[in-house]
């Protein structure tokens, strides 16, 4: 049965994939640095901004100069949330999960995301960012802290769900031994989460009538044996 929802935040909570290529594609622009493609872009995603930068301009011998470039650009861009997002997060707590979030962003950046489009923080039991954690997606390793504070209230891995919307999601569940559920509002359709073999749904509104359906379908197994 599921007990505990973890939810990734770029394009699965909050609408980040176009936003930030175009934020990124400008400051390379300023900065005269190569346009990258957007599916090079796109498939980057869920790691830490600052792996993200090396791999794409490795020539960069620093990022401050980058960073700033995007910091000046990003005021004219307001975060939204996924719709349904913030009626999902109530929905699911009303009815007794634990949430929390996993994010590759700084505590900093999360925040201040989180509080412009809406999703309110005491909907989750924590929220790690890349700060908190000892690697970071995909390695296992970044839900460690997360399992910990889990497996100390008594829920196993096996009761865990990681909602998220990209390969670097899916890959960090599969290793970690938790379920994973894509959602398909970011840079992946359900085609490329079925090929990986992991379920999918249109976005993070339809997630309750999964989780609902799964432990459903584990209750009538366990009556039966």
């Amino acid at each position: 049965m599921i007990k505990t929802i973890i939810f990734d935040l770029d394009d699965t909570l909050i609408e980040y994939a176009s936003i930030g290529y175009r934020i990124h594609t400008q400051a390379a622009r300023k900065l005269g640095l190569r346009l990258p493609r957007e599916d090079e872009f796109f498939s980057m995603l869920g790691l830490p901004w600052d792996v993200m930068i090396r791999d794409i301009w490795p020539e960069l011998k620093e990022l401050d100069s980058f960073k700033q470039a995007c910091a000046d650009i990003r005021h004219s861009w307001k975060r939204c949330q996924i719709p349904g997002a913030s009626q999902t997060l109530k929905k699911l707590k009303q009815t007794g999960f634990y949430l929390g979030i996993l994010t590759s962003r700084t505590r900093k950046t999360a925040e201040h995301h989180m509080k412009e489009s809406g999703i309110d923080a005491a909907h989750f039991e924590f929220v790690h960012t890349v700060e908190d954690v000892q690697a970071h997606k995909p390695d296992p390793l970044a839900f460690s802290a997360a399992v910990k504070i889990l497996e100390g209230r008594g829920i196993g891995r096996e009761q865990i769900l990681y909602v998220g919307d990209s390969r670097v999601d899916a890959e960090a569940a599969r290793k970690a031994g938790i379920g994973f559920l894509g959602v398909c509002t970011g840079c992946l359709g359900c085609r490329e989460f079925e090929q990986m073999k992991h379920e999918c749904v249109d976005s993070v509104k339809d997630v309750p009538a999964y989780v609902a359906g799964r432990n459903r379908l584990q209750g009538r197994r366990t009556t039966a044996r």
